[in-house]
This record gives structure tokens, C-alpha cells and sequence, in this order.
């Protein structure tokens, strides 16, 4: 089990912002690389986050 730091900041911004699209502002990312990023750190643990 392997995922990247970016991706663990990206789980904890949409639950802190409860807002994926909030969340991928405050890391100065898109909203698409965003919800990427959370829906292969869900892959890994093979859960639903959000």
C-alpha cells in the first residue's frame, strides 16, 4: 500500500473544506487532479472517503 504525500494532503483538505473543489484551491490545484488524487488514495485502501 502506497500513496503519495499530495494525496494525503488532498484527503485532508476536502475534509477539512468539506468541498473538493475548495480543497483543490487551497493546494493550488485543479479540481480534476484533485478528485484524481482522492479517488486513487481511495483505490488504494479500496474505501469510499467521501
Amino acid at each position: 500500500m502506497r500513496y503519495s504525500l499530495r494525496q494525503l494532503e488532498v484527503f485532508l483538505a476536502a475534509a477539512q473544506f468539506e468541498n473538493i473543489t475548495r480543497a483543490a484551491e487551497s493546494l493550488s490545484m485543479s479540481q480534476s487532479a484533485a478528485s484524481s488524487a482522492l479517488r486513487e488514495f481511495e483505490q488504494q485502501f479500496d474505501i469510499r472517503l467521501f
